[in-house]
């Protein structure tokens, strides 16, 4: 089992002991010229609409995430690695935010508890947990717990910088796509069903990614993301 695999085993077992239904891991870079942080990396077990959704939010050129900004206030005034989602944000902005309406509750998530932690040259590495939409919401003995659990086991979230983001920056938003979807280990067969695109253009755009990644198959793609 290598290291991406241990970490989704763990997440798939232990969320769910939260109260918890989703989550998405990632690896990503912020630049303050950004309307979001840049995707490098990410496990998650969000369904195939989850994901979409999740894409088309990360490129909404119009509407921008309410909680992104005073999550990173909240974090960088505490200095703290875990926050609650009404930590930061209150109720009223949250839900009537068109953003969160769009986007969240179409996904069927909601109250983000966050844990993160630094990098360098603005990259971070961190996780994402949510209930159900307008489930109850965690709490601070949740915050406690992921914090006292997730500091006990380092290996969840590198500390140091493992990927260079600036071939990204060079990708197609689709190319982008495509990769994500590799990376998180969904097949040909779940990425033409997802995109509406015929399995032979799946694995067209996937020879265009080995070739710009410079490798030969989907082993070596996938061992540039194993850390």
């Amino acid at each position: 089992m290598n290291i991406c695999e241990r970490r989704r085993f763990f997440f798939d077992n232990f969320i769910p002991l939260l109260g918890a239904t989703s989550y998405i891991w990632y690896e990503s870079v912020f630049d303050p010229s950004m309307r979001a942080p840049m995707t490098l990396n990410y496990l998650t077990n969000f369904n195939p609409v989850q994901q979409h959704l999740f894409f088309e939010a990360s490129n909404d050129s119009k509407l921008i995430d309410p909680y992104m900004i005073p999550s990173i206030v909240h974090r960088t005034t505490n200095n703290v690695d875990s926050y609650l989602r009404q930590e930061c944000l209150d109720d009223e902005t949250w839900y009537n935010s068109e953003y969160c309406n769009k986007y969240y509750k179409a996904a069927d998530i909601d109250n983000p508890l966050c844990y993160m932690i630094s990098q360098k040259d603005n990259q971070m590495c961190g996780i994402l947990i949510f209930s159900k939409w307008r489930q109850e919401k965690f709490t601070l003995k949740h915050r406690q717990i992921i914090e006292s659990v997730f500091k006990s086991l380092p290996w969840l979230f590198p500390d140091k910088v493992m990927i260079d983001p600036t071939p990204f920056f060079q990708l197609t938003p689709q190319l982008y796509k495509i990769l994500s979807f590799l990376v998180n280990g969904n097949d040909k067969a779940e990425i033409a069903a997802y995109l509406g695109i015929s399995e032979h253009t799946v694995i067209d755009y996937s020879k265009q990614i080995y070739t710009f990644f410079k490798v030969k198959s989907y082993g070596e793609l996938i061992n540039l993301f194993i850390h």
